[in-house]
């Protein structure tokens, strides 16, 4: 079973945690999110089944097999440097980001 971080709280951020526990349960376990808006993470965290908890970038990392980004252009700043040189595995939704970094 894979272990799945999220990074984005969003409405995308959201389907895509719902989605992950419902149709990739066999497969994939979501094991936390992040946001930069602690609040918004909190309460879609907290409307999972099961709940998630909500953590730091550096923490989310650690603990993930794969990450998977819904979260802005300026929101990847504070951890995609960090996860690519941690050689994890990152499914980037908001392409832009790569435009930021093209050493990537």
């Amino acid at each position: 079973m894979v272990t799945v971080g999220l990074v984005g709280c969003g409405a995308i951020g959201t389907h895509l945690a719902r989605e992950i526990q419902r149709r990739f349960k066999e497969s994939a376990r979501l094991i936390g999110v992040y946001d930069a808006n602690l609040a918004q993470a909190q309460r879609m965290a907290g409307q999972l089944r099961p709940p998630v908890p909500v953590l730091s970038p550096r923490e989310l990392i650690r603990r993930s097999q794969l990450l998977v980004e819904a979260a802005s252009v300026s929101a990847a700043r504070s951890w995609l440097p960090r996860a690519v040189a941690d050689r994890r595995p990152i499914l980037v939704l908001s392409s832009g980001s790569l435009l930021t970094w093209p050493e990537l």
